[in-house]
C-alpha cells in the first residue's frame, strides 16, 4: 500500500491492479487527486483540510456533537479526509 500525506493528514491506500475495473481513474494535480472521468477533484485545491472542517465537521455541528455512543454513518468512499480530519478532533475513548 502507498501513504501519502494530503494537506497535512496521512492517507493509505492499498495497492488496486491497473487493469481493476474498480479502480478509480485519477490524476494528481497539485498533491490534489482528480477524477478524469469527470475532471472534477476530490477536494478543494486550495486547502482540502479546510474545505473538509467547514464542510464536515463544522456543518455538521460535530465537535459540539461529539461524546460516548455517538455514531457517524459516511458513505464517501474518497480519500479519507473527512475520516482523518475526523479522528483529529475526537476524544479518544476512556477504558
Amino acid at each position: 500500500y502507498e501513504i501519502r500525506s494530503v494537506t497535512g493528514v496521512q492517507t493509505c491506500a492499498l495497492p488496486i491492479s491497473e487493469s481493476d475495473p474498480l479502480r478509480p481513474s485519477l490524476t494528481w494535480r497539485q498533491d490534489v487527486p482528480v477524477s478524469e472521468r469527470f475532471d472534477d477533484p476530490y477536494f478543494s485545491r486550495e486547502n482540502g483540510l479546510e474545505e473538509t472542517r467547514h464542510t464536515f465537521l463544522r456543518g455538521n455541528d460535530l465537535p459540539e456533537r461529539l461524546r460516548p455512543g455517538f455514531h457517524i454513518a459516511e458513505l464517501g468512499f474518497g480519500t479519507g479526509l473527512n475520516l482523518m480530519a475526523l479522528a483529529a478532533i475526537a476524544p479518544c475513548p476512556s477504558e
